[in-house]
């Protein structure tokens, strides 16, 4: 029992002596500890001031790519046509509240515009043709019973009050000019002048006109539907393509 506690007791004098006559191998030890965890540290700083170089120039990529897309589409609208502005126009700016069907049909509803920029409108909106023409066609008939049947009338109290009455004779002066189209003959002319997309013709006009006229509505609807048929035709070739008609 004496030889082992002297045994134990000789081992702690001789790591003591160990300690204290090599201080500076304990010393290098810390050292080292202290120059590695340095090390770590400064290696991790450089990581992530290299993730947040990464991320600016990431975004300064997206940035600049937002700006060549911004002035591509700049230079894509400045070569289309007048009908194509008047699509686009309407497209982006009524986009925002209803939906892209509900743009489509509208614009197809108005006079001027019509299914001619209906169709265009759906191809910026990148409508597949099937399901563009159905909403246009639609979108154009709709107003032409109205105007039918109601467009005399709505003229004539219109034309009573100062505020509408020089823009009323100047409809029906313009209206009467046009008419000049139907000399085929009330049925055929109005077909052409419904069906051929030329500016001041369509389903508008050309239901003022019959309106005008007193044609017989049952020859004037038959008539403009043939010409919305041969006007979906055309625009549809002229926006969407041959192809597009196939596709």
């Amino acid at each position: 029992m004496k030889k082992s506690f002297s045994k134990i007791l000789a081992a702690v004098l001789s790591l003591a002596v160990l300690i204290a006559t090599n201080p500076f191998s304990v010393r290098a030890t810390g050292f080292e500890v202290a120059e590695r965890a340095v090390l770590v540290a400064e290696a991790d700083e450089d990581v992530i001031v290299s993730e947040t170089a990464t991320e600016e120039t990431n975004e300064t990529e997206v940035i600049a790519s937002e700006e060549a897309n911004e002035n591509e589409v700049a230079a894509g609208e400045e070569k289309l046509g007048f009908t194509e502005k008047i699509a686009a126009k309407f497209a982006s700016s009524l986009g925002k509240y209803i939906p892209d069907w509900a743009i489509v049909l509208l614009v197809s509803m108005m006079p001027i515009l019509e299914l001619r920029a209906g169709l265009f409108v759906a191809k910026f909106l990148n409508f597949d043709i099937r399901v563009a023409i159905p909403i246009c066609v639609v979108g154009n008939i709709i107003p032409i019973p109205f105007i039918l049947l109601f467009i005399k009338k709505i003229f004539k109290w219109m034309g009573k009050t100062k505020l509408f009455h020089k823009l009323i004779e100047k409809l029906e002066a313009r209206a009467m000019k046009k008419s000049s189209a139907l000399s085929k003959g009330e049925f055929l002319g109005l077909v052409l002048f419904v069906g051929i997309p030329i500016p001041g013709t369509g389903a508008w006009m050309g239901s003022l006109i019959a309106a005008l006229l007193e044609i017989d509505i049952k020859k004037a609807i038959a008539a403009e539907l043939v010409g919305i048929v041969i006007a979906t035709i055309i625009v549809s070739i002229l926006s969407y393509g041959l192809l597009g008609m196939f596709i």
